[in-house]
């Protein structure tokens, strides 16, 4: 091996480990928790679905339901979820492995454009990115999505940069693949295909049909993505256009003006976001907000895409990369600029660009000031190197301070999983239990028989609402043989008053509390006021109160 490969293992390794560390460091109780619910726990439920049982679905109550996002990041989470014996409490580490792959896809990005030194510096950035960091510990799809986008970017630079009138097949069809993937996990990493297609439809000026030839290696692969999600939505909800965002929220999703809108630029969702997307987002792509990158990342990075620009015409892997900067960057910011939701995660794919860029500026600044101070090359990088290094890392003291786990804090779901089994021998067969965590967690350990009502809180199941509000059904028409209940909402008085008036004075009613779950214990309060609590048993974090109505 050469002494150039050798370097770039090196750089490569210290950087991944550098990148572990910290998201090691970061890691926060939401993350390990599964939430934001119920994002991250759909995925998980989905992904041990199709690990143990072969297909994608969510176990609520007597009754499974598609989940609500497409499928390709359970399928891809669904191997090291298998590996882990299905263990929830570390499904966190599907998200972590795709970070970290992303991270050295990054690095070896960074050096065909700009050798050893783009390695790593486009490394050390992305190692160190807020958003890469908070993505990599808790299970969402973003980081995926970014190792996608670096593989394609990667596939087509090894093609571009490849002698020879027709590149390399085999990098052509595993860019395409690739992108196909990226399609089923989430429907814009489709803007990928922009730069393929321009690049290598304009490769061959004088030859058409070849340069033709040489595109349809990576449409037709990406198509067939395309054409998965389309097949998998017949499958499960009748049409190749109805996917489950309709099938749970079709008030929402099934009215186009309202998903995507030209007034969100300035005004957002009214009752969700404080400003307009274009505020929101050009504050992430400067780095004001310092959620994604910092400033001084974003001037880099525009300074290197201007370098990158004056090299495209001599060097084939410059002229894609700022091809895909210049088209599929802004297509993916056009796309969440004009949709409901408002959230800087979703513009995490950008990240492997901005960092092999910002690491392109850093080389510039360097030879400038190497320049400036009359051939002393290696004082000056070792100075821009500084910089860089404190630019890309400053951002990361408030999700250090947030991270609990160096307090000694315990997060509630590993501890929580520990203590359910066995549950269910210890609570009489008639009884009715109401729970204040996820039902999908509580019925195998209560049984499907039982009568389970959820006080439906932002820490418990929102699926359930959904169900009961539009009469969902699931697979094989099954209802779900739970119920919704808000603890101190006006529309459910009628059930809270039926629970502790006359189902205890037939029957038990055990309320199965999980510490941490409820916000604020706020559900168990208000309970506590209107009926008597009787503890009953005690696993921490779980707490059994036995249910008597005042008289």
């Amino acid at each position: 091996m050469s002494r150039q490969k050798l370097a770039l293992l090196a750089i490569a390794l210290a950087v991944t480990a550098l990148g572990l560390w910290v998201r090691s460091a970061c890691r926060t109780r939401d993350g390990v928790d599964l939430k934001p619910r119920p994002d991250a726990l759909e995925y998980a439920l989905a992904a041990r679905s199709c690990a143990q049982h072969g297909s994608l679905s969510l176990p609520i109550g007597a009754a499974e339901y598609p989940p609500r996002y497409p499928p390709g990041f359970p399928l891809l989470a669904a191997p090291i979820i298998w590996l882990q014996d299905g263990d929830l409490a570390h499904a966190w580490r599907a998200a972590l492995v795709y970070g970290l792959l992303g991270l050295l896809l990054v690095c070896l990005l960074g050096h065909l454009l700009e050798g050893l030194s783009g390695a790593l510096l486009a490394g050390l950035i992305l190692a160190l990115s807020p958003e890469a960091v908070a993505s990599s510990v808790a299970l969402m799809s973003e980081t995926a999505s970014l190792a996608l986008w670096a593989a394609v970017l990667l596939l087509l630079c090894l093609a571009a940069r490849a002698r020879g009138a027709v590149p390399p097949a085999a990098h052509l069809l595993g860019a395409g693949l690739l992108l196909g993937a990226a399609v089923t996990v989430r429907y814009t990493n489709l803007a990928l295909l922009l730069p393929a297609l321009l690049f290598l439809g304009t490769r061959h000026r004088f030859a058409p049909l070849r340069s033709l030839r040489t595109a349809l290696l990576v449409l037709l692969p990406a198509l067939l993505g395309a054409g998965a999600v389309l097949a998998y939505n017949q499958a499960t909800f009748g049409s190749p256009w109805r996917d489950g965002y309709r099938f749970w929220a079709p008030p929402i999703y099934d009215n186009p003006g309202l998903v995507f809108s030209p007034r969100y630029l300035l005004h957002g969702l009214p009752g969700y976001w404080e400003s307009g997307h274009l505020c929101a987002y050009g504050r992430a792509l400067l780095g004001l907000d310092a959620s994604l990158w910092t400033p001084w990342i974003a001037g880099l990075a525009a300074l290197g895409l201007a370098r990158t620009l004056l090299r495209s015409r001599c060097c084939p892997v410059a002229r894609l990369i700022a091809l895909a900067a210049c088209t599929a960057g802004p297509a993916l910011i056009l796309f969440h600029l004009a949709y409901v939701w408002q959230s800087t995660r979703f513009l995490t794919p950008l990240l492997p660009l901005v960092a092999v860029l910002a690491g392109a500026g850093a080389k510039a600044l360097a030879a400038g000031a190497a320049r400036l101070a009359r051939g002393r090359e290696r004082a000056a990088t070792a100075v821009v190197f500084v910089l860089v290094l404190a630019a890309a890392a400053l951002p990361l003291g408030r999700p250090l301070r947030e991270s609990v786990f160096p307090k000694g804090r315990i997060p509630p779901l590993p501890a929580l999983l520990e203590s359910l089994p066995g549950l269910d021998r210890e609570l009489e067969r008639p009884a009715l239990v109401i729970v204040n965590f996820p039902v999908t967690l509580a019925v195998p350990a209560l049984g499907s028989g039982r009568e389970i009502l959820v006080n439906d809180s932002a820490a418990a199941d929102p699926h359930l609402n959904f169900i009961h509000l539009y009469r969902l059904r699931g697979k094989g028409g099954a209802a779900p043989g739970i119920k919704s209940l808000a603890i101190g909402k006006e529309p459910q008085e009628d059930a809270l008053r039926h629970v502790l008036l006359h189902v205890a004075e037939r029957r038990p009613v055990y309320y199965v509390y999980c510490a941490g779950e409820a916000p604020g214990g706020a559900g168990i309060d208000e309970l506590g006021r209107r009926a008597r609590l009787i503890e009953a048993l005690a696993r921490p974090p779980l707490t059994v109160f036995r249910v008597e109505a005042r008289e």
